[in-house]
């Protein structure tokens, strides 16, 4: 079922989530626009231990640059050692018009999330839309477990003989 998740589904730590990423977004955006800059990818993470990080995408030549969601996961990792967890994943990707399906994270970042999420961990995917007068920020969101996105996670081969 492809259809966005009611607001008020929401648990209080995603709304917490959600709430902070729609301010930052803004702050983001309006200072991007007055740079001359485009609008690009943002990932906000809550951690088990209630601290928010948050991660944007780098574009760099020749493919090399990462994701927002590795981004801030690796901003979590900094902060609270690779023992860090994600209890909320929020995404969010710039686009012209609101979307009738999500974009959800990449394989090598559902690889990530896998690894630092647990069977609890929500991933939450949306987009923001810059208008005329301003910008719409969230107007669908859909709501994932790990095991929605990536059903068969990687295991090392060799650690499972």
């Amino acid at each position: 079922d492809m259809e966005p998740t009611k607001y008020t589904q929401f648990t209080t730590d995603e709304k917490k989530l959600i709430d902070y990423a729609k301010e930052k977004i803004l702050e983001y955006c309006k200072k991007r626009k007055s740079e001359g800059l485009y609008d690009t990818i943002y990932a906000f993470i809550l951690s088990e231990n209630d601290q928010i990080y948050e991660g944007t995408f780098l574009e760099l030549p020749s493919g090399v640059g990462f994701c927002s969601e590795r981004a801030a996961i690796a901003n979590m990792i900094l902060k609270e050692t690779e023992k860090a967890k994600i209890k909320v994943l929020l995404v969010a990707c710039p686009v012209p018009k609101s979307l009738d399906k999500p974009l959800t994270p990449c394989g090598a970042c559902r690889l990530a999330i896998e690894k630092f999420g647990t069977e609890k961990t929500t991933i939450l995917c949306s987009e923001f839309i810059r208008k005329e007068n301003g910008w719409e920020i969230f107007p669908k969101i859909w709501k994932f477990k790990i095991e929605d996105l990536y059903p068969f996670p990687w295991k090392d081969p060799w650690k499972e003989l």
